[in-house]
């Protein structure tokens, strides 16, 4: 950006493309098949600008096929922040934007908060899927009035089926504190594929570290007060590890980056402290693969020395948000991959809860359960320990 007289200029990416109306109407010449296909990419890249705009605290509060552009490869580009605000000590915001693509909270109650830009994202994605805006009545009053009563002209028609229906109609409840985050909707099954086919981008990762960019952030989160460290930071270095191959994640490792990461561990913000023990976590994962499962993690003493083992098991037993918590328990299963844990309080904890996660309704979280108890067993002691009272470790 720079100044120009009393004109505050901004220099954007030109995006050829135009924006998502230009991709609405050209979808509605195509098959249902090939029109599902080309919806899925726009859908985890905007839900992926949300999360991160969510993160920092800021609801768009415009979010409309005509806010969103594309680049010359069909990326979208979620754009138009005139009306974007801050939701940092409010608990909502005004309400502001177009009539049609606002919630019904912004109708009835004039406010709006995260959970409107999940609505409005639900109604982009149907229009792009059905070529027709879910409650549109006959004039802009006859539309708002569907809104707010939730009354969807047409139902989702039936090849709108599985994940992504549910998906689609949690995020149009009319209760807006009923809604998924974005945090949430990215961590289904079917984003998470979407995540894999989208973003695997080793390549582009390979010159990045190359160039330093991992060295920046390990130097940033090693020496900055943990109250300048934001969720950006911790987004930066996650996108390194996820999705990324194995051979990517060690070259992480050979950073160096577990006392930097393990110092994120103490920060207060909730964004910051998923993002860093995923990373962990990833990182982990890496190890794990690239060595033998009769074999202790190669990682061990890299995460011991700074006294990572007991802040991911400190942080286990806060238990302040599962997703963390799951995280935490994760990363000490690898850790201790054919190795006894020999702090029995920490062994008999973990091992119970690895157990427990086994019953979760979210089936990679049941994969990845018996996949670290698996990696434990390689050891007698922690397999006594997951076999007692007769538990069989499943196949």
């Amino acid at each position: 950006s720079f100044i120009d007289g009393l004109d505050l200029c901004i220099v954007m990416e030109f995006c050829v493309g135009g924006n998502l109306r230009v991709l609405i109407q050209a979808l509605k010449k195509m098959s249902i098949k090939d029109r599902k296909m080309k919806c899925y990419m726009p859908f985890y890249q905007m839900l992926s600008s949300l999360a991160h705009l969510h993160s920092l605290g800021i609801v768009h509060r415009d979010l409309k096929p005509e806010n969103v552009f594309l680049d010359e490869n069909g990326n979208t580009k979620t754009a138009d922040f005139g009306l974007a605000q801050t939701m940092i000590s409010k608990s909502y915001l005004k309400s502001a934007g177009t009539a049609v693509y606002a919630p019904s909270e912004a109708h009835m109650q004039n406010k709006m908060v995260f959970a409107s830009d999940i609505w409005v994202l639900a109604v982009i994605v149907i229009e792009m899927l059905t070529g027709v805006h879910p409650y549109a009545g006959r004039t802009v009053n006859d539309t708002i009035e569907n809104i707010t009563k939730g009354k969807m002209v047409v139902p989702l028609p039936d090849f709108i089926q599985g994940e992504l229906k549910e998906m689609l109609m949690n995020m149009l409840n009319v209760d807006a504190d009923k809604r998924p985050t974005a945090e949430q909707l990215l961590e289904t099954e079917l984003m998470q594929f979407q995540a894999q086919t989208e973003n695997k981008d080793d390549e582009n990762r390979k010159i990045a570290i190359e160039a330093g960019i991992i060295d920046v952030l390990i130097h940033l989160f090693s020496t900055q007060p943990l109250e300048l460290i934001t969720p950006t930071h911790a987004w930066s270095f996650f996108v390194f590890t996820y999705p990324a191959s194995d051979e990517i994640k060690q070259s992480l490792a050979e950073k160096k980056p577990y006392p930097a990461l393990i110092h994120l561990l103490d920060h207060t913000n909730f964004m910051v402290l998923r993002r860093a023990v995923t990373s962990i976590s990833n990182i982990l994962v890496g190890g794990s693969n690239l060595t033998p499962i009769n074999q202790p993690h190669p990682h061990f003493q890299a995460v011991a020395t700074c006294d990572g083992i007991d802040k991911l098991f400190s942080l286990f037993k806060k238990n302040e948000y599962e997703k963390i918590t799951y995280i935490s328990a994760k990363c000490i299963g690898q850790l201790f991959k054919a190795k006894e844990i020999p702090n029995v309080e920490m062994r008999n904890d973990i091992i119970a809860y690895i157990k427990t996660a086994l019953s979760s309704s979210e089936q990679q979280k049941k994969e990845n359960s018996k996949w670290v108890l698996g990696l434990l067993a390689e050891n007698s002691v922690n397999r006594a320990e997951i076999e007692k009272d007769g538990f069989k470790i499943p196949e």
